[in-house]
């Protein structure tokens, strides 16, 4: 059993480049075999595009997820003017 296990935005993009690289791989013929690409070829372009879709997806939603709050970004400033006034040079 795994305890205190923590998602880390480089687990979360290697996730996506992974469910990227699946879902594209097998379509890859279908998809670029129209270009004058072989089967090779066509699987091998889809699966860097998959990767890329994969990895730009779990980097957007890793940061949509994780975006700071108003009550956070509030934060800084209610502790900066408590410190500017408690600090005197």
């Amino acid at each position: 059993m795994i305890h205190n296990f923590v998602i880390t935005p480089v687990f979360a993009k290697g996730v996506g480049v992974m469910i990227g690289e699946w879902l594209f791989a097998p379509n890859g013929p279908f998809l670029f075999h129209r270009f004058g690409l072989s089967n090779p070829a066509a699987v091998a372009l889809a699966v860097l595009v998959g990767a890329a879709v994969g990895y730009v997806t779990a980097s957007a939603a890793w940061s949509f997820h994780h975006r700071p709050t108003p009550r956070h970004a509030g934060y800084g400033v209610r502790v900066g003017e408590h410190l500017g006034a408690s600090l005197r040079i």
